[in-house]
C-alpha cells in the first residue's frame, strides 16, 4: 500500500505529477479533461497507432459536449472512460486554471485533425474518414493528398440519413477491418459519432478511433476557420455563428446558459466547501481503512495533495475521504483517474466515508454513479 506524502493546500502537485502515461485530469462541468499540450496529444495518438493494446478512443469536448453530457447518463460515462478527453474550448480552459486544475491549453479537433494527418503521413501511418458527406470526403481527400505528401487514406464512407441504430454497420465494420487502418476519423456530430463509436470500436480492430465533428469541412474548404486573434481571444464561436446563424444561434444560445449556471455550481459547491472546512471541528487525520482487502490510502486533509501511487494490479481500489476538508477541479480529476483505471482493470472502485465536501464535489460534477460511496458517510466538512 502507498501513502502520500505531507498534506497540499491545492491540486498543483498532484497536476503536475499525472498518473504514468496519462496527463493529469482536471474535472470540469461534469467532464474529465485531460491537461495536455498539442505536441503531447500528437506524442500519444502516435504510440496508439502502433498498437499492442486495446483499442482506444479519444473525445475532443467543447462547452456543448458538456452540455449534452449532463443531460445523458450514457454520454457522461462515455466520455468518462475515454482514452483521451482533450479540452476544444478556451471558455473551459479559463474555467480550469479557476478552479485549481490548470489546462495547458486548448486542443481543438479542427487543429488536431490536420496536424494529425501531417504525423500520419510523415510515418506512414494510413486514415480512414467515416462521417460527413461523399462529396466533402472526395474534397477533403483531395486536399489533404496534395497538403500532406505521403498521407495514406484506407478509405472513406459517408453513412446514410437516420439513426446510428438503422444503419447496416456490421457491412462496415467488416470494410473498416479490411482495410486495417492505423486510425478512424468520424465525423457525426455529438452525440451521433460518440454513439457509433461506443457502439463499434471494439471490434473495428482499429487501435485508435477520435469523434472529430466538423474538422473535414475545414479541410474541404467547406467552412472557413475564424481568423487567428479571434480564435486566441475566445471568440471562434461567434465567427462560426455569424456564418451560420440559422444553425447555430439556438445551439449557442443553450450552450451560454449551461455554461454560466453550470460554471457558478461548480464554483458554488468548492466555495461552500472551503468556508465550511474552515469552520470544522472534523479531525485532519483520516485513518487508513481496510475494505474487503481493497488497496485503500489514506490522506491528512485534502485529496488534490496526492503524489504518484503505484497501483497494485487485481486489487479493487478505494479511498478513505472522510477526513477531507477541500476538493479542487485537480483533486476530482485524481479521483476520476482512479475510478477509471480501475475499469481499465476490472476491479471495483469506491469512496469510503466521503466527507460531506467529497460529496458535495461530486454531487455538482454528476459524478455519483462514476465515483460511487460506501454506504457509510463521513461528516466533517
Amino acid at each position: 500500500m502507498k501513502t502520500g506524502g505531507d498534506d497540499i493546500a491545492d491540486g498543483t502537485a498532484a497536476a503536475a505529477a499525472g498518473d504514468g502515461g496519462e496527463p493529469p485530469i482536471a474535472a470540469i462541468l461534469g467532464i474529465p479533461f485531460h491537461g495536455t499540450t498539442m505536441e503531447r496529444a500528437l506524442h500519444d495518438a502516435e504510440a496508439a497507432m502502433a498498437g499492442g493494446g486495446p483499442p482506444r478512443y479519444w473525445v475532443t469536448a467543447n462547452v456543448d459536449f458538456c452540455r449534452q453530457a449532463a443531460g445523458s447518463p450514457w454520454l457522461r460515462e462515455f466520455i468518462f472512460h475515454a482514452d483521451r478527453v482533450l479540452c476544444d474550448g478556451l471558455p473551459l480552459v479559463w474555467l480550469a486554471r479557476l478552479f485549481g486544475a490548470p489546462v495547458p491549453e486548448r486542443v481543438a479537433g479542427s487543429d488536431l485533425v490536420p496536424n494529425l494527418l501531417a504525423r500520419c503521413a510523415r510515418l506512414g501511418r494510413s486514415v480512414y474518414w467515416f462521417g460527413s458527406d461523399e462529396a466533402t470526403l472526395a474534397r477533403a481527400a483531395e486536399v489533404a493528398g496534395r497538403r500532406y505528401p505521403g498521407l495514406r487514406i484506407a478509405g472513406w464512407e459517408s453513412p446514410p440519413h437516420g439513426e446510428v441504430e438503422d444503419w447496416d454497420s456490421a457491412a462496415t465494420v467488416e470494410r473498416i477491418r479490411a482495410l486495417a487502418p492505423d486510425v478512424l476519423l468520424v465525423a457525426l456530430g455529438c452525440p451521433k459519432q460518440e454513439r457509433w463509436i461506443e457502439r463499434h470500436h471494439r471490434t473495428l480492430g482499429v487501435p485508435l478511433s477520435i469523434g472529430i465533428g466538423a474538422s473535414l469541412d475545414f479541410i474541404a474548404g467547406k467552412q472557413v476557420r475564424a481568423p487567428r486573434w479571434m480564435q486566441r481571444v475566445g471568440l471562434e464561436w461567434f465567427w462560426r455563428m455569424a456564418r451560420s446563424p440559422r444553425r447555430l444561434v439556438g445551439r449557442y444560445s443553450k450552450d451560454f446558459f449551461y455554461l454560466a449556471g453550470a460554471a457558478f455550481g461548480q464554483w458554488r459547491a468548492g466555495r461552500r466547501a472551503n468556508a465550511e472546512a474552515r469552520r470544522a471541528k472534523w479531525p485532519r487525520e483520516a485513518g487508513a481503512l481496510v475494505w474487503e482487502g481493497a488497496v485503500v490510502w489514506e490522506r491528512r486533509s485534502s485529496i488534490p495533495g496526492w503524489g504518484v501511487f503505484e497501483l497494485e494490479r487485481g486489487a479493487d481500489i478505494a479511498v478513505d475521504a472522510a477526513g477531507v476538508t477541500r476538493i479542487d477541479a485537480a483533486g476530482l480529476g485524481r479521483l476520476a483517474g482512479l475510478a477509471r483505471q480501475a475499469a481499465r482493470q476490472g476491479v471495483r472502485f469506491a469512496l469510503l466515508r466521503p466527507s460531506r465536501a467529497v460529496r458535495r464535489a461530486v454531487r455538482a460534477m454528476g459524478f455519483e454513479e462514476l465515483l460511487p460511496s460506501s454506504p457509510e458517510e463521513g461528516g466533517g466538512a
